[in-house]
């Protein structure tokens, strides 16, 4: 990924990772690309930074039953469709990245136009010290998540290119 997500304070089992950088996003599903880079603004009570595996870390000390949303500004430099597939991953400490069930999304990019999408996470249950990460691929070269920018009274006024957040159920 390029850029950093800024991740706000989670008092309650959540947070919320945004970013206003422009993010590449890979053409091939074994090797997608990953949220990565986050930086943590405040100290969370229930989530952690891994910045080794570039993952969230639930360190509530329970299992959370999550959902969530994704959140994202996608661009299309080219006027051909192009399929972008989007999924996640969590990872049991000592073990090995296994994709998580009903985690696959998808979202038909049409023409060159930008445009915001919210797409919502199914419920699940992350484990004490277990990682979450989420993973992007498109079906062909020149798809983008960029920051929204629009002009208000004269004004520039910017929105993130992604953002990501869960919430205990």
């Amino acid at each position: 990924m390029n850029g950093t997500l800024v991740v706000g304070r989670g008092r309650d089992p959540s947070f919320m990772a945004t970013s206003s950088e422009t993010i590449a996003i890979s053409t091939d599903p074994l090797l997608p690309t990953y949220l990565q880079a986050i930086t943590q603004e405040d100290p969370f009570d229930f989530f952690e930074y891994d910045a080794t595996e570039k993952a969230m870390r639930n360190v509530s000390g329970r299992t959370l039953n999550l959902s969530g949303t994704l959140s994202y500004n996608t661009k299309n430099n080219n006027n051909s469709q192009r399929v972008l597939s989007i999924f996640s991953q969590s990872k049991i400490e000592g073990g090995s990245w296994e994709d998580n069930a009903d985690s696959a999304r998808k979202d038909i990019l049409r023409g060159t136009n930008d445009r915001y999408v919210t797409k919502a996470s199914e419920g699940f249950g992350l484990p004490h010290r277990a990682l979450i990460r989420f993973g992007f691929f498109a079906s062909a070269v020149g798809v983008s998540f960029l920051p929204v920018t629009i002009n208000v009274n004269g004004a520039v006024l910017t929105g993130p290119s992604f953002k990501w957040t869960l919430k205990e159920l």
